[in-house]
């Protein structure tokens, strides 16, 4: 088996430029996407969602506890604090947020392989970086697509992205801790924001007490 994995490894080693060729390609194209059709305008929820609030904010008007009004089935307290700030820095640049949430999702995938990654040493006993990433090529393919990225243009689905970072987040500090540590307060934390982010982010706390047990 050992010597298989050895002989694979060394073919996919030659195929290693191209590979991480393939790796780079969705995330550029993910990039341009946003920068050719983002456009510094409110859409729909935006208004509701966060214009209203930093309106509000601008005005010396705004309670922090506001900003865990509910909108629709969600308690967003952290994205909409987040966006406050860099509307504050960046004035209203609603482009920027698109580009944020695009980074954010770079990380959420980062995070996932290398949760993978740790697995996939485990389940073969070896360490064949250029193999792990051909196999995965699929997955980073899908998670880039265009119907996914472009709903990076609305800003209120910063919302669900800032969810699925924190969710992932939780989940790696936790894989990570063997005790009452730095790792487990992070996983915790990270678990407050995720709920406090989306609706759907409050199904963390399940992961996490099948993890801990």
């Amino acid at each position: 088996m050992g010597s298989v994995l050895d002989s694979l490894d060394s073919r996919t080693n030659i195929l290693k430029p191209i590979i991480l060729l393939g790796v780079t390609i969705p995330v550029v194209l993910g990039y341009l996407y946003v920068f050719k059709y983002s456009v510094n305008v409110p859409f729909w929820d935006d208004w509701d969602f966060i214009i209203h609030y930093f309106h509000k904010y601008y005005e010396n008007n705004l309670k922090i506890l506001e900003l865990f009004n509910q909108h629709t089935e969600s308690r967003p307290f952290f994205p909409r604090a987040i966006l406050i700030t860099i509307f504050q820095i960046t004035n209203v640049n609603l482009k920027t947020v698109s580009f944020l949430q695009l980074i954010i999702h770079c990380f959420s995938i980062i995070l996932l392989l290398f949760m993978f990654r740790d697995y996939y040493k485990k389940l073969v006993f070896s360490d064949l970086d250029s193999l792990f990433l051909l196999s995965l090529l699929p997955l980073l393919y899908f998670t880039f697509n265009f119907y996914l990225i472009g709903s990076f243009l609305w800003t209120t689905i910063f919302t669900h992205v800032f969810m699925i970072f924190s969710f992932i987040l939780s989940i790696y500090f936790i894989n990570k801790s063997n005790k009452l540590d730095l790792n487990f307060i992070g996983g915790v934390a990270s678990a407050i924001i995720s709920t406090f982010s989306f609706f759907t982010g409050v199904l963390v706390w399940i992961v996490l007490f099948v993890q801990i047990t």
